[in-house]
């Protein structure tokens, strides 16, 4: 959506390709976005229950071979990369995803690092991961979201009666269980606090909701709610933590949870650190041994419980994820990709 506003902005004619129709359409009409949309069933995107794709001659949207330029909006579209260089296209990579292991690194080395085109990363942590695989740093231009509206005035809190919240997807990685079995072991003492669990898995992972469900079972200060917008969840907690088993490429949830009023406290750890130090929240190093990880979360949620991690104000927060900062920074990728500089 921000990447479309911005071309847009700059007097750009968009098109979108999609693999199938949904949501977005509905979304760009909301935000008065005009690009034209091409829905292409057949058009290969990389998904790990299907690696072999790796393999094959995965065939690229013909539309996109009479585009200035064709922005492959995620690594899972690097695929695509031999065909339309061949073609002689003009391309930018747009990378959303922090993947440091085998999978990752080989998709980097193999079809980004070797070229030149452009790439745009989600975050700083993004950057650091792509250059360490073999991506020169004077490629890569990093672009934050677009926040826009009035963010709510801190709320104060009350140490005795803390309510946090852990908002994800429940996959088993977003931080769930850790912070319960955190909850359940070193916070036993706090009667008061409560703890609520908000997400759904895919259909795939319902394994990894129902093992979180056996686990806090017999705690009744901790309760599983759902999906939730965030407005909601807003209402009913008082800070959102944000410990992953594996680090993201971006701080939606400190993000959302500053906007909305909400302290935050997580991980110095991937794309999420830099938003923590942005809005204020509260960051702690994460330890490599489990048991450690839990004593780490508990004295990280005391420590905010006394008012440590203090959001930061508007005047410094929004700035970072302004649209005329998004507009500058998709303005010298187009310059770097080779079209005309566009005023």
């Amino acid at each position: 959506m921000d990447q479309v506003a911005a071309l847009e902005s700059l007097g750009c004619d968009v098109g979108v390709i999609l693999p199938s129709d949904g949501p977005l359409r509905r979304l760009f009409l909301a935000a008065n976005l005009h690009p034209r949309l091409d829905i292409r069933p057949r058009m290969a995107v990389l998904r790990r229950s299907k690696l072999s794709d790796l393999c094959s001659l995965t065939p690229t949207p013909k539309a996109t071979f009479g585009s200035d330029l064709v922005i492959l909006w995620t690594l899972a579209l690097v695929i695509h990369v031999p065909q339309l260089l061949a073609a002689q296209r003009k391309i930018v990579l747009s990378v959303h995803e922090l993947l440091d292991n085998n999978l990752g690194n080989y998709l980097v080395r193999f079809f980004v690092a070797p070229f030149s085109f452009p790439v745009q990363a989600a975050s700083y942590a993004v950057k650091a991961w792509l250059v360490g695989a073999g991506v020169g740093a004077e490629r890569i231009f990093v672009a934050y979201p677009v926040i826009e509206g009035q963010p709510v005035s801190p709320r104060p809190l009350c140490a005795e009666s803390l309510n946090i919240a852990v908002v994800g997807r429940v996959n088993g990685t977003k931080g769930h269980s850790e912070v319960a079995r955190a909850f359940r072991t070193y916070l036993a003492h706090k009667q008061q606090w409560r703890l609520s669990l908000y997400g759904s898995p895919y259909v795939s992972q319902r394994k990894e909701l129902d093992e979180l469900l056996e686990e806090i079972k017999d705690d009744s200060r901790i309760r599983y709610r759902g999906e939730r917008p965030f407005g909601e969840i807003a209402q009913e907690v008082d800070a959102v933590a944000s410990f992953p088993q594996k680090p993201e490429s971006f701080g939606l949830v400190p993000l959302e949870g500053w906007f909305h009023g909400l302290r935050s406290v997580g991980w110095r750890w991937g794309g999420a650190a830099e938003v923590l130090r942005i809005v204020g929240g509260l960051d702690c190093e994460r330890p490599q041994d489990a048991e450690a990880r839990l004593v780490s979360i508990s004295c990280a949620l005391e420590e905010l419980s006394c008012g440590r991690g203090v959001p930061a104000t508007e005047q410094h927060v929004l700035p970072h994820f302004s649209r005329e900062r998004r507009k500058q920074n998709t303005r010298e990728m187009l310059e770097a990709a080779g079209l005309p500089r566009i005023e």
